[in-house]
């Protein structure tokens, strides 16, 4: 079973496990809508979002749950993801703003994680567990969780 940790709330069960800093107060979340009957909640002071169900079966359903470490920027929808400072930990793995893809690369091979290169993006995915690079730079740019129904 992977384990991903972030979040402390009953209804994420085992998988989030440390906690959110204190600048993720409810007044500072970002609803964003995201398809239908999905809202996406956005922390960008911390970095951190998560999409949520808001109506029907799915309402109240956590879906993705994502932390970014570098503050990336939709031109399209005007928006920054804001940035994580703090450290995170998947698995074994502790990982933070400088980390690197190639530090850990070993880790998440033996971990089991399936590496996958692109031009300018790496991604290593593992059950419902994602980690992406930022460009060509070799920094990790975000770890993301689907969460079980």
């Amino acid at each position: 079973m992977s384990s991903f940790a972030a979040v402390p709330q009953p209804a994420f069960g085992d998988t989030f496990r440390s906690n959110l800093p204190r600048k993720c107060s409810a007044r500072r979340r970002t609803p964003i809508w995201q398809g239908l009957g999905v809202r996406v909640y956005a922390w960008r002071d911390a970095g951190i979002h998560v999409q949520r169900g808001f109506r029907g079966s799915d309402k109240g359903k956590i879906f993705k749950f994502q932390v970014w470490f570098d503050d990336s920027y939709d031109k399209t929808e005007n928006k920054h993801s804001g940035k994580f400072k703090g450290r995170l930990r998947v698995e074994e793995l502790d990982i933070g703003p400088e980390t690197t893809f190639d530090s850990i690369r070993g880790e998440l091979q033996k971990a089991g994680y399936e590496i996958t290169e692109y031009p300018h993006i790496i991604s290593a995915k593992k059950g419902e567990i994602s980690i992406f690079t930022v460009d060509t730079t070799n920094r990790i740019q975000r770890v993301e969780t689907w969460c079980g129904s």
